[in-house]
């Protein structure tokens, strides 16, 4: 069994016939809207779950709290403002801590900067990584830092 979404296919697909079985490729009836050609059409689905294998399990219904909490274990954003830990006079560094346990450890990126020198990424965990940089600063770790634990 399958599933199909016709945003509007051609008349190859449409048949005048309806609530009867069809023998045929047919995706959709005679005057169906097609919402491709239909200008700021809006499509929204809601209520679908997917499964793998063959038995279909209960629906789950989560909040939006719930979803994003759970989202965030395969990317983050955090935002960083002046923040910092001298090490001694000629270095720093800082641990973060993400919001939500990760599913691997991330990949780090962003927009990360510091006063003197370069920030640099260490030490990432599923619940953590460290910035540092090896230059006297006198104003800390700034901007966003991007965790990315997607799957590949």
């Amino acid at each position: 069994m399958g599933i199909l979404f016709d945003m509007g296919s051609g008349s190859t697909y449409e048949t005048g016939t309806t609530a009867a079985w069809q023998n045929g490729d047919y995706f959709r009836s005679t005057g169906a809207v097609r919402v491709i050609s239909t200008l700021n059409a809006t499509w929204q689905v809601t209520g679908v779950q997917l499964e793998t294998g063959t038995v279909a399990t209960p629906f789950e219904r989560r909040g939006y709290g719930q979803e994003y909490e759970l989202c965030k274990r395969y990317y983050e954003i955090l935002s960083i403002s002046n923040d910092f830990v001298p090490t001694n006079s000629t270095a720093c560094r800082k641990t973060y801590f993400f919001s939500v346990t990760k599913r691997v450890a991330p990949t780090m990126s962003g927009t990360v900067t510091v006063s003197t020198g370069t920030p640099v990424y260490d030490s990432q965990t599923i619940n953590s990584f460290t910035l540092s940089t090896n230059s006297a600063v006198t104003a800390g770790f700034s901007g966003n830092a991007v965790a990315s634990a997607e799957l590949v």
